[in-house]
C-alpha cells in the first residue's frame, strides 16, 4: 500500500490501477508522460490531446509538448 505523498514510476505499457478513493475529497494525481519528439499524432481521441488543434500526421507542435533535451 502507498502511503500519501509516496510515488510510483512504471512504464505506460505495466498495467497499474488504484484501489476506489473512499475520501471525502478527490485524490490528486500528477503525470508525465516522456515520447519521442519525432512521434506524430494520430488523432485517436484522448483528453490530453482533444481540442489541442494538433494535426493528425504532424509532430505534437504545441506549448504542452515541449521538447525536452537530452544532454
Amino acid at each position: 500500500d502507498m502511503a500519501p505523498g509516496d510515488a510510483t514510476v512504471h512504464s505506460a505499457l505495466v498495467i497499474h490501477g488504484a484501489p476506489a478513493n473512499r475520501r471525502d475529497r478527490p485524490r490528486l494525481s500528477f503525470t508525465v508522460t516522456y515520447f519521442d519528439a519525432a512521434s506524430l499524432y494520430t488523432g485517436a481521441p484522448y483528453g490530453q490531446t482533444d481540442d489541442l488543434g494538433l494535426k493528425v500526421n504532424e509532430p505534437f507542435d504545441h506549448p504542452l509538448f515541449p521538447v525536452v533535451p537530452t544532454s
